[in-house]
């Protein structure tokens, strides 16, 4: 396994959890971490083994990532063994020249909408790498994706990949979600009780995101209703710049910025509706986790929108506005989807099942 996530060299974190429950599918899981300079150290235990290839220079993380994948696929040449990129890019690219190179089978992990027009558009970095995945696509023996969407973004460039292409969500607990108790630290409506109704984002405050949409069409929500409440939970780059634009609309007594929460089934509890004006998405794990905590999704037509039967909209603030102000009037629960609900046994069922012809 390529990965780019560093949280795989913390022993203590969840992605490590994760890797270890993995590892006891097959019957060896090694995994390369590639990207910026980690202290995480070298593991061996058991069936799980992680490299540390991580570098302050992306190019020498490659290298280092290619040697080490080199390496381990040559001594399984000849063997059941697959080699697994966590993305189609730069990852991909290096899981594709060791695939070749000691002829092992190749598995691509799409967990973003990359041939979406409005990915592609975002920004250069985005266009290359739309460019790499598409050059990688028809190489892979088989490709997992984490939604519908990506799947049929796949499919409309090549309909002849449809027997590669496996479907597995990120798995959710949605039970654990659903008997959670709030947490009275992250209780919006004791926390904002001047505010009527409470709309609430959950999301890295980057570009992407398309918060600026948000907050216009918060704005416009307000003509219906003044003592409406937006609550952002997330940190990220724009993070000044948005509190500038709050600033600038006039709406700073509306808009409260919470930073980073680690508890976002209470706040989901603790909200009225969730907003999502992303530009895309590859799954949206906000939205399904919204659902089981009965909170209503506004969204824009990006990754699992449709299958949570979220209210849909387009990019449009005045549009948004609106259906803000219908979804908060119905006043209604919204039911989580079963395919949604499926066991973690089941899950890493249907994880190692990916790794088929």
């Amino acid at each position: 396994m390529i990965s780019r996530d560093v949280k795989a060299l913390d022993t203590s974190s969840a992605v490590f959890e994760r890797l270890k429950e993995y590892s006891n599918l097959f019957d060896e899981l090694l995994v390369v971490v590639m990207g910026h300079k980690s202290n995480g150290k070298f593991y061996s235990r058991d069936k799980l083994t992680i490299y540390n290839a991580t570098s302050h220079f992306k190019i020498f993380s490659f290298f280092k990532a290619f040697l080490q994948a080199r390496k381990l696929a040559q001594k399984n040449k000849g063997t059941e063994a697959w080699i697994t990129s966590q993305d189609p890019f730069e990852s991909g690219l290096l899981a594709y020249f060791v695939s070749k190179l000691s002829n092992i089978k190749l598995q691509l992990q799409f967990h973003t909408d990359c041939f979406n027009i409005l990915y592609i558009k975002h920004s250069l970095k985005n266009y290359f790498q739309t460019l790499i995945a598409r050059f990688l696509l028809i190489r892979a023996d088989n490709i997992r994706v984490v939604s519908e969407r990506i799947k049929s973004s796949i499919l409309s460039m090549n309909n002849k990949l449809a027997s590669r292409i496996s479907v597995l969500p990120v798995w959710t607990d949605i039970e654990k979600i659903q008997t959670k108790p709030v947490d009275t630290r992250y209780d919006l409506k004791k926390k904002f009780p001047e505010f009527s109704k409470i709309i609430l984002i959950v999301a890295r405050l980057e570009s992407e995101k398309n918060l600026d949409l948000s907050l216009l069409s918060f704005k416009k929500a307000l003509r219906f209703d003044e003592k409406l409440g937006l609550v952002i939970a997330g940190n990220g780059r724009k993070e000044k710049w948005l509190k500038s634009l709050v600033k600038s609309l006039n709406i700073e007594t509306n808009v409260k910025f919470l930073g980073w929460a680690p508890d976002v089934a209470s706040l989901f509890k603790t909200s009225d509706l969730l907003l999502v004006t992303s530009f895309y998405e590859g799954y949206g794990l906000n939205m399904v986790e919204a659902v089981a905590s009965g909170c209503a999704v506004v969204a824009t037509q990006v990754g699992v929108a449709e299958n949570v039967e979220a209210t849909l909209v387009p990019y449009d603030a005045g549009k948004i506005a609106v259906a803000i102000i219908d979804v908060l009037k119905e006043n209604t629960k919204p039911k989580i989807n079963a395919r949604f609900i499926i066991s973690k046994q089941e899950y890493l069922n249907q994880f190692k099942n990916t790794f088929k012809i």
